[in-house]
């Protein structure tokens, strides 16, 4: 590395370094002053990204009904060391002047599902597992779970942190809760093994058991009931081994603490008839459960009260039903009183007394969950109310309020900065901050630029260091790819998308051994370009040019 920062000084390092680009910014920008790693490789504490940041001369909502009319957050290593209408800037902090914009607590996700993957046709189930494929309570969702594509996609609706679950199964597994920025779970591992999590489900006829809802209660008291006579038995030859040692099976094992009530049970439901079964089984087997609802429980308000469960509410409201000209009876009188009274359905749920928090659950985008929240509002639900479940709410919950939900001293630094109301219905959230790490939401515009082409750029970071680099971009504007090119190998573009005069782009760095994204935005100005960007190190600028556009296709010319 040292000779390629000697080539680089004098001139004649080649546009393409002997050493993996991204390698490289990593390099320059752990080197150069603010960036300084100081220490041994790990000392034993986290490390956020570098320096001091002050958002000054901003709305603060602090927490639900406590706000800060114009004040100053200031964030130091991941971490709020002050908030306040007469809070100064640090010297040392890079300061964001945010007037017109309001700060939240960021949001956490109660209940993000993702597909785990599945076994390979005709695999015999490992030794120690349970022989029923629907039955894997003893999968970790924190072994599965490094998707920065969803991270991407709940830091888009304002989500600082989620707890992920394995998709498929009845038992599906134990999910985690994390951080939403990137680099995988490692880095944003918030807790693990949060809960156990169950949905009732069925094999079709002729692949195995069960086959229908009846069989699938049956297989959660039986599958129940083996887990607790396997602690039992391991207890009594643990007491005593004189006694033979029984059979070990870690699907049984798994579930073992959730049968003590020393894990919680998330069960899934589909309607509120299926709620108030649940609650039976919940209170017949001793499980401490919650469930995941399904927008209807207003229709049994009364006996979903009385359940006393605790409620991770999906924000999905039906929209207008379609009803033809010709027949204006073709829609049920149910689906109409759906449509219309769904929207209350948080209000009446807390009129009622019911526990609760939101999730976006079941909905495609993410995003859409504050146009579902703010027509909740204007039935009637307080904006508070709704702050609240989605911040110190499931922060407790999930026993993560030590270090989320508010905007206080302490806490991590995760924020969402928004211009406007957080749940107006043309919200726009401008910025994410993860852990202190700001994450850009870009307002996608059409593109006014043509990006195609060969890019030669020189990167800049502090103390002076200047690094040289390719960009080549390929594809079609509506279908951006390409690739960072070195001497050493190639790392693909993740993802680019242009947007006005800007290109947006995503590397992943795990090629070249450093987990985490690189990102970067390309300004384009005919055949020049400046930007800026950041890595898992740190923060730095570019400026360059076009050196070769795609030859045309012959085919396409007129």
């Amino acid at each position: 590395m040292q000779r390629i920062l000697n080539a680089v000084r004098s001139g004649r390092a080649p546009a393409l370094v002997a050493a993996s680009w991204a390698a490289a910014i990593v390099l320059v920008l752990s080197t150069g002053p603010g960036f300084a790693i100081e220490g041994p490789a790990f000392d034993g504490k986290a490390h956020h990204g570098p320096g001091a940041h002050a958002l000054t001369n901003v709305r603060i909502v602090q927490a639900p009904g406590r706000v800060v009319d114009n004040g100053t957050l200031v964030m130091r290593d991941g971490v709020i060391v002050a908030v306040g209408a007469d809070v100064e800037a640090p010297s040392d902090a890079k300061v964001w002047d945010l007037e017109g914009a309001t700060l939240y607590p960021g949001l956490i996700e109660s209940f993000a599902t993702f597909e785990v993957p599945e076994p390979e046709a005709g695999d015999e189930p490992a030794a120690g597992l349970h022989p029923n494929p629907l039955v894997r309570p003893e999968r970790q969702a924190a072994a599965h779970a490094n998707n920065d594509g969803l991270a991407k996609k709940l830091r888009s609706a304002g989500f600082t942190a989620a707890v992920l679950v394995p998709k498929q199964g009845m038992f599906r597994g134990q999910s985690v809760a994390v951080a939403t920025g990137d680099g995988g779970v490692g880095p944003n591992l918030l807790r693990d093994r949060v809960a156990q999590n169950v949905r009732f489900r069925t094999l079709g006829f002729g692949a195995g058991y069960p086959t229908s809802i009846m069989g699938a209660m049956a297989l959660l008291r039986q599958v129940t009931s083996d887990a607790r006579w396997h602690a039992a038995a391991h207890a009594a030859h643990e007491a005593d081994p004189s006694q033979s040692r029984p059979v070990f099976n870690a699907s049984l094992a798994a579930l073992g603490p959730a049968t003590r009530r020393e894990q919680r049970v998330v069960f899934e439901a589909r309607d509120v008839d299926r709620v108030l079964q649940i609650a039976d089984l919940a209170s017949e087997l001793e499980f401490d459960a919650l469930v995941v609802g399904n927008g209807d429980e207003y229709q049994r308000l009364d006996e979903v009260a009385a359940t006393g469960l605790t409620f991770l509410l999906p924000v999905k409201f039906p929209g207008a039903p379609n009803v033809p000209e010709d027949d204006d009876l073709s829609v049920g009188l149910g689906t109409l009183r759906h449509w219309k009274q769904a929207p209350e359905n948080p209000l009446r749920l807390q009129e009622a007394g019911v526990s609760f928090v939101f999730t976006s659950h079941e909905l495609n985008d993410p995003k859409k969950i504050h146009e579902h929240l703010a027509t909740a509002i204007e039935r009637g639900f307080d904006a508070d109310a709704a702050l609240a479940a989605l911040t110190t709410g499931p922060a407790e919950l999930f026993g993560l309020d030590e270090t989320l939900g508010t905007l206080d001293a302490g806490k991590a630094a995760h924020v969402v900065v928004t211009e406007g109301d957080l749940f107006a219905e043309k919200t726009k959230i401008r910025d994410v901050w993860v852990d202190g790490k700001r994450f850009a939401l870009k307002d996608v515009q059409p593109p006014s630029v043509e990006p195609l082409g060969t890019w030669e750029v020189v990167i800049k970071a502090g103390g002076g260091f200047e690094m040289p680099a390719t960009v080549v971009l390929t594809g079609s504007i509506d279908d951006l790819g390409g690739s960072v090119d070195s001497a050493q190998g190639t790392l693909p573009i993740a993802s680019a998308e242009v947007s006005g005069d800007t290109v947006y782009v995503e590397v992943d760095m795990a090629p070249s051994g450093t987990p985490g994204m690189l990102t970067f935005e390309m300004k384009i100005d005919g055949e020049n370009t400046q930007g800026s960007g950041t890595s898992p190190m740190g923060e730095f600028t570019f400026t360059g040019s076009r050196i070769s556009k795609p030859e045309a296709d012959p085919e396409v010319i007129q």
